[in-house]
């Protein structure tokens, strides 16, 4: 009889996450509470251990002061190649973030930034149609300095579309990288997917790189809704 090893789940294999922040404790949601690989810490309690097991790091801008900017930018020196997002509800934050992430957020508040930062831990994380991975996301977001989300909500025959067109109405884009994630329940196809990806590749330029994905939402299942997150890229 043939002896088949059993190898236990080791967690170095995954994606580390690593949430900053300064006042306030973002909002977290199930997924973040679910997958213990996610570290949360204040600003001043970053540790070097912290830093060097984070693969992506989300710094959340919400009122640091210049020396704790100082501070967590000489930590984060401390490891090279490291996905880092930064995410700032006020303008003139944005630009001292430009050397030491790979791209900026500006936010509308701690519920948008929960929104985006769980939305890419759960395309990582959660299973769909079309699933992308870490290496997706940061080709995506890799040395873009400033990105955009939007968010939008479809329903019935055309709701990949009609999701697409709330989410952005009729922006046009100067993108050099952008990312649409749809989301929905069982109910849901590849034709669907199809004419979402192209009608969101007709909105952009077409030397544009874009990812695609889809996921499960565990929330509605058999829901009509459809819900898509885009991101976009300077």
């Amino acid at each position: 009889m043939e002896v088949v090893p059993v190898y236990e789940v080791d967690d170095s294999d995954y994606a580390q996450y690593l949430v900053v922040f300064s006042h306030h404790h973002p909002l977290t949601n199930p997924i973040m509470n679910s997958v213990n690989r996610v570290r949360f810490r204040r600003v001043d309690k970053v540790t070097a251990d912290d830093i060097h097991v984070a693969d992506l790091v989300f710094v959340i801008d919400d009122g640091f002061d210049q020396t704790e900017f100082c501070k967590l930018k000489r930590k984060l020196a401390q490891k090279r190649n490291q996905f880092r997002l930064a995410f700032s509800q006020c303008e003139g934050h944005i630009n001292r973030w430009y050397t030491v992430v790979d791209s900026v957020f500006l936010t509308k508040g701690e519920v948008e930034t929960r929104n985006i930062i769980s939305g890419l831990i759960e395309s990582i994380e959660l299973h769909g149609m079309v699933c992308v991975d870490f290496a997706d996301i940061y080709s995506v977001f890799c040395n873009m300095k400033r990105s955009f989300f939007y968010h939008g909500i479809g329903e019935g025959k055309w709701r990949s579309v009609d999701a697409i067109d709330d989410a952005i109405a009729n922006r046009n884009f100067d993108c050099k990288t952008a990312m649409t994630i749809l989301q929905s329940g069982f109910e849901f196809t590849l034709d669907e997917f199809e004419m979402a990806a192209n009608y969101f590749s007709a909105k952009i330029p077409e030397d544009t790189c874009c990812v695609f994905g889809h996921r499960l939402d565990p929330n509605r299942i058999y829901e009509d809704r459809l819900e898509v997150m885009i991101f976009i890229n300077e």
